[in-house]
């Protein structure tokens, strides 16, 4: 096996870990909202990239079905975005916003260290900054949904408790 597909292998039993061990049960359905939210919002992001021909995924997946690749895009980058929604610090506006601009930060390093290092990923006109930009709007978005969606759900929940 190649290195791209040890790393792809990697990247699949590590992020298994984490979901199975790494998530408290009591935050998995806020994990699982998260996930697909940022799941569709990386998807989005990543046709349009694609599209712009700003990068490219010489290795991927299922190269006759998609110029996209499931595991970065459709797997560790919307895992990353889940695992920070539930760990999300709880204290004042400004701590939070370090905290996402620096999760954010962390999410581009993975994704630059992918491009450089490996056969992955291909930016050919793509910067880091438009990476921190599309991470830090995917995580704020994320972040608003799961609390609009679990807020829905509280109420209704307080609407049955009384019936």
């Amino acid at each position: 096996m190649s290195f791209e597909q040890n790393l792809l292998l990697l990247i699949w039993l590590l992020g298994l870990l984490v979901i199975v061990f790494g998530v408290p049960y009591g935050r998995r359905h806020s994990f699982f909202i998260a996930y697909l939210t940022a799941q569709g919002l990386d998807w989005l992001a990543e046709i349009l990239l694609l599209q712009f021909n700003t990068v490219s995924f010489p290795i991927r997946e299922f190269p006759g079905a998609s110029d996209m690749s499931i595991t970065l895009m459709i797997f560790l980058m919307p895992l990353c975005c889940a695992i920070y929604v539930i760990y999300e610090p709880r204290k004042s506006l400004p701590i939070r916003t370090l905290s996402l601009l620096l999760w954010a930060s962390v999410m581009t390093l993975v994704e630059i260290a992918i491009s450089r290092f490996s056969n992955l990923q291909d930016h050919k006109s793509y910067y880091w900054l438009v990476a921190e930009i599309v991470f830090s709007v995917e995580l704020v978005i994320t972040i608003a949904i799961v609390r609009w969606f679990f807020h829905k759900s509280s109420i209704l929940r307080r609407g049955r408790e009384t019936v």
